[in-house]
């Protein structure tokens, strides 16, 4: 029987697992990615060709913010997602979470945490209206 480390908030425990090399330790990180939120949580509105840009957050366990695009005061970590539009093709989103209304109607966009498993996904409905004459 063999053992390997596991390293988490602190705590260092020895565990028995057979098949398992001592010499390799396994580390928990206690950042693991926890939940992820797009704001406004509810809905967005937008004029056609009006552009607006999402704010997305994803915590740890600890309530901590570990990855975030269109927050002032964070490091805006974009590459670390995936944005994309669901349904009819009123509304165009790209790489940063930026959301345009090419025609009126209405969209669900939906933000993928690329750096989970399993995967945290989000989503929110956008609306896009024709201006009025």
């Amino acid at each position: 029987m063999r053992a390997f480390w596991i390293r988490a908030i602190g705590i260092v425990q020895l565990l028995p697992v057979l098949g398992c090399n001592a010499d390799q330790p396994v580390v928990v990180s206690p950042h693991m990615p926890a939940s992820i939120e797009i704001r406004p949580d509810s809905s967005v509105t937008l004029t056609l060709g009006d552009r607006r840009q999402l704010a997305v957050v994803v915590r740890d366990v600890s309530d901590n913010v570990i990855g975030s695009v269109g927050l002032p005061g964070f490091g805006n970590t974009p590459s670390k997602f995936r944005f994309e539009s669901r349904g009819p093709s009123w509304v165009a989103v790209d790489s940063t979470g930026t959301v345009t209304g090419i025609a009126a109607g209405s969209a669900v966009v939906v933000a993928t945490f690329l750096e989970a498993t399993p995967t945290l996904v989000d989503s929110v409905l956008v609306r896009v209206s024709a201006p009025v004459p």
